[in-house]
């Protein structure tokens, strides 16, 4: 291995693992991906309940579940591209064919929406 290419990656790990150690994720045989948080705030059990609609490769869904992880926020996160009693459970919730669509304590909430979040969150149902 060139050095130079050698140094990149001694680089890339230890720049990247404090990420890898706060926060592991795991997707189960249904495609429902799992977030794991280390922060002590997720382990209140007074914590809403969140679940987010999305799919892989949409950039605001991963805004949404960065807004939750960054508060320490469990999160249950649904792709509905490879999950299609997931699909059909948002389409019930949500008609529109947007996503994300996050449901905070039974509030339905379309797109990224960072103010309705903070709400949501203030004023539990």
């Amino acid at each position: 291995m060139p050095r130079n290419l050698f140094f990149l990656v001694v680089i890339t790990v230890l720049w990247c693992s404090p990420a890898w150690a706060q926060s592991q994720n795991s997707t189960d045989f249904g495609s429902v991906v799992h977030l794991r948080e280390s922060s002590p705030q997720a382990v209140n059990h007074g914590e809403p309940k969140v679940e987010v609609y999305m799919t892989s490769w949409c950039p605001w869904c991963k805004k949404t579940l960065a807004f939750f992880r960054s508060r320490g926020i469990p999160v249950q996160a649904y792709d509905i591209e490879r999950d299609s009693e997931a699909a059909k459970r948002k389409a019930q919730l949500d008609p529109s064919s947007g996503v994300p669509t996050t449901i905070i304590d039974g509030r339905v909430i379309q797109g990224y929406a960072p103010e309705a979040f903070e709400r949501a969150l203030k004023h539990p149902n």
